[in-house]
């Protein structure tokens, strides 16, 4: 059986990856590199935006697709008339392993690239325009790595994933890779990928958590002091709804050292299951995610998550409370020099959501009512927002017709006369 399996590799490998679809451009400013298995339905729609954006030197890194992954790529190249496009398939090796060896394939492909950017399926690239202009005019500067944010809907964050192409950087990590030559460098935030997986890629996801986590244990197993592959498996058994592997692989993590951003991001995801667990697990209670959260504060006191997620937990038990550290978050900016998990919903969002509710029974009406009208403006389907607001506006409108009436009756008093006895 591995002998045909390695045969077709040998096979796919001559009919996509030692001849280019024509003749190749050698030395294009911008080469995107794509590792791929089984993405046959998004692969041309993840391809197409940086075709439309001028972008014309591709190499497509195949990790054992059954389905028409490549030739649906190879389909797209040609009716794109795309003439410097490479596809080889390899086996999969681990996640840092085969992105190490697309690299190395694509700079055998394009030697003098100046760069190359390196999504995955279903990071559909906005604003690819602006992409390239970032490309020309830092030709010459001295960042080796820049950093791409990574639109998910709830969250933001940011990967590495735009490398100049002589730098020879290289991933680490099994899964979850990263450049092993960490960079803060970031390119504008008008550019960025959309992650928008369909189901099948739900579906996919689901199975690889399952390969991740046994991939992860090993590593923690072999190095138990890599923090960084213990906080992924943590993670991963998170994502698998295995809670109590979860508290226990971040609790390991959170007594290593390793990144500030990721050691707020432990103490918060602990926070967060402990909250969880507490509702069917006796040896877990809301103080300890209180205490949890409050720790990750701590180390990030410009984050406002731990904050709301407080204010959450006070509701509706505590009104003061709640008010207190919703109001709190309230004040702090959007942090857009963070790189790790920034819950974008709790600062457009939740932060007012939580506010509007509170502010009333704290007799802060004009608080409320601006709260309001900020959740609103992020979610304007929500119909018990307006309900929220139409209180706070008949409240507003008493205590205007009030001082009217006051003011009314002061004309029409008698004036006080002069004593002339």
């Amino acid at each position: 059986m591995n002998k045909i399996f390695l045969s077709l590799i040998f096979i796919c490998s001559i009919l996509y990856g030692d001849a280019p679809i024509s003749d190749m451009k050698n030395d294009p400013l911008l080469v995107v590199v794509i590792m791929v298995k089984d993405e046959e339905s998004v692969i041309v729609p993840t391809l197409e935006p940086f075709v439309k954006s001028g972008i014309d030197s591709f190499f497509v890194y195949d990790t054992g697709s059954t389905d028409k992954t490549m030739a649906n790529a190879q389909d797209f190249f040609e009716k794109n008339k795309i003439a410097n496009a490479y596809i080889t398939q390899e086996p999969f090796i681990d996640f840092a392993t085969s992105r190490n060896r697309a690299l190395d394939l694509a700079k055998e492909k394009f030697p003098n690239s100046v760069f190359t950017i390196m999504p995955d399926a279903e990071w559909y690239l906005q604003n690819g325009v602006e992409l390239v202009n970032f490309c020309k005019q830092n030709i010459h500067d001295f960042n080796n790595l820049y950093l791409i944010r990574l639109n998910n809907n709830t969250d933001d964050f940011y990967h590495g994933r735009l490398l100049r192409t002589k730098a020879n950087l290289r991933f680490a990590g099994v899964v979850h890779e990263v450049i092993a030559s960490p960079s803060m460098t970031k390119i504008p935030v008008s550019v960025c990928f959309d992650y928008r997986p369909r189901s099948t890629g739900i579906e996919a996801s689901a199975k690889r958590w399952k390969r991740d986590s046994e991939l992860l244990l090993r590593e923690v197993q072999k190095n138990p002091q890599d923090s960084r592959s213990a906080f992924y498996l943590a993670q991963t058994y998170e994502c698998l709804h295995d809670l109590h592997n979860a508290y226990k692989y971040y609790e390991i993590r959170s007594k290593l050292p390793g990144w500030d951003e990721e050691n707020y991001e432990t103490y918060y995801r602990m926070a967060g299951l402990c909250n969880t667990l507490s509702d069917f697990d006796p040896k877990f209670t809301k103080a300890m995610a209180h205490d949890y959260y409050m720790k990750a504060y701590n180390m990030r006191p410009h984050r406002a998550e731990p904050l709301i997620k407080i204010a959450e937990m006070h509701w509706p038990s505590n009104y003061a409370l709640c008010f207190r550290y919703a109001r709190l978050a309230l004040e702090l900016p959007y942090p857009k020099d963070e790189v790790l998990f920034v819950n974008k919903e709790i600062y457009e969002f939740t932060r007012y959501e939580v506010l509007s509710k509170v502010a009333w029974y704290m007799g802060e009406f004009e608080l409320g009512e601006h709260a309001t009208r900020k959740a609103i403006e992020a979610k304007p389907n929500l119909i018990y927002l307006y309900n929220n607001l139409k209180l706070y506006m008949d409240k507003k409108n008493k205590y205007l017709l009030d001082e009217l009436t006051k003011a009314e009756l002061t004309k029409l008093s008698f004036p006080v006369m002069p004593n002339h006895a």
